[in-house]
């Protein structure tokens, strides 16, 4: 790992730590949320198609990656796309797929942005930004030009990089037609998909295109609001080492008003359509096979700020995507290797805030004979 991530990563698990003294409650809460909600799945489903379709939302069940793929490019079209991170979006490679078809699609986090400007999806060993280390400054020339601003003189320091970026993108945020996000948690009960953040991209990703698409894993419906945001507290406290994320979002259907003659009229100020493409691709296969509590994951990245493997390997995704990528369709030889090596470990059970157990869920994969390549 990088040195200034060590930097980074050392006073990161001191905050968690601070963090989870001051919330005792949150670990035994979000458990309590996602492991109830998984064993109701069924039920949670159904009731969340009906209450979505009730809001507005054009709702996509797809069963695999290709399928969220091909439903996701049949609304994009050909038109321009602003996307937000999102460990959904990654996990069915949306954003390399789409620009495959020859679709532009802007990236608008931080660390994503900065892979694409240096043409690499992902870059082994980059997380929390080093990569912005490695950039010249003829990488961020063409952005200066771009907005009319002048290229400083000297070293281009991170407030400055900041402030190009944020005028760069809210120039596409502002005339795509189409925002792609992931999701923190979607509520049955109300039709009412929940993000949550710090930059704040997510939020204009979400709400000026005129079409916003949401992607969710099963994994993310929850019964309530309330069970939503016990969902996103743990997720900060553990990952972040705060209460809550700066920027908390809740969209129930497509923006709408009805202040013109007392009639109703979608796409006010926010986006005329959402489509949410709620995505299996191997979560029921897991459920099938003794696997839930990998579907309790919160997204917290607290197995990765805590992990040996990706200490040495930056582009390790962690043991429990491996999993779910076994039981969506198989692994590769590197990855068998990963669960291998993550067999014999657990120190991310000890992080983890839902008391996820890898080697006990690899052993159970070992003996179906899914870990190998």
């Amino acid at each position: 790992m990088a040195k200034n991530q060590v930097a980074v990563l050392e006073p990161l698990r001191e905050r968690v730590a601070q963090m989870q003294k001051r919330y005792p409650e949150v670990s035994r809460r979000a458990l309590e949320v996602k492991s109830y909600s998984i064993a109701n799945l069924d039920d949670l489903l159904a009731q969340a198609q009906e209450s979505l379709k009730v809001k507005g939302y054009q709702v996509h069940l797809a069963k695999d990656a290709q399928d969220a793929l091909a439903y996701i490019a049949s609304v994009i079209g050909d038109r321009l796309v602003v996307a937000s991170e999102s460990a959904t979006l990654e996990e069915i490679d949306l954003i390399p797929s789409l620009k495959q078809k020859g679709i532009k699609v802007i990236e608008t986090e931080m660390d994503g942005f900065a892979r694409a400007l240096k043409g690499k999806e992902r870059d082994p060993g980059m997380g929390y930004g080093a990569l912005w280390t490695r950039l010249a400054r003829g990488d961020l020339k063409a952005l200066y030009q771009e907005i009319g601003r002048p290229v400083p003189e000297g070293e281009i320091d991170a407030q400055e990089i900041s402030e190009v970026i944020r005028l760069w993108t809210r120039k596409y945020i502002a005339e795509a037609p189409v925002g792609i996000t992931g999701t923190g948690a979607v509520v049955t009960e109300t039709g009412t998909v929940v993000f949550q953040e710090n930059e704040g991209n997510v939020r204009m990703v979400s709400n000026l295109p005129p079409v916003h698409i949401v992607v969710a894993g099963l994994d993310k419906l929850v019964p309530t609001l309330e069970d939503a945001f016990a969902v996103l507290r743990a997720a900060a406290v553990y990952g972040y080492g705060q209460p809550i994320g700066n920027y908390v979002s809740l969209i129930t259907g497509p923006s709408r008003t009805g202040d013109i003659e007392f009639i109703i009229v979608n796409g006010m100020h926010g986006p005329l359509e959402v489509h949410l493409v709620l995505l299996d691709n191997g979560r029921t296969q897991a459920l099938r096979d003794g696997l839930e509590e990998v579907l309790y994951c919160v997204g917290c990245r607290a197995c990765l700020n805590n992990c040996p493997i990706y200490a040495k390997d930056g582009s390790f995704p962690g043991a429990v995507k491996l999993i779910l990528k076994a039981e969506a369709g198989g692994l590769n030889d590197k990855e068998a290797s990963y669960l291998e090596t993550c067999a014999k470990c657990d120190i991310c059970k000890k992080a983890c805030p839902v008391q996820i157990d890898p080697p006990k869920l690899i052993g159970r994969m070992q003996a179906k004979g899914k870990t190998a390549s």
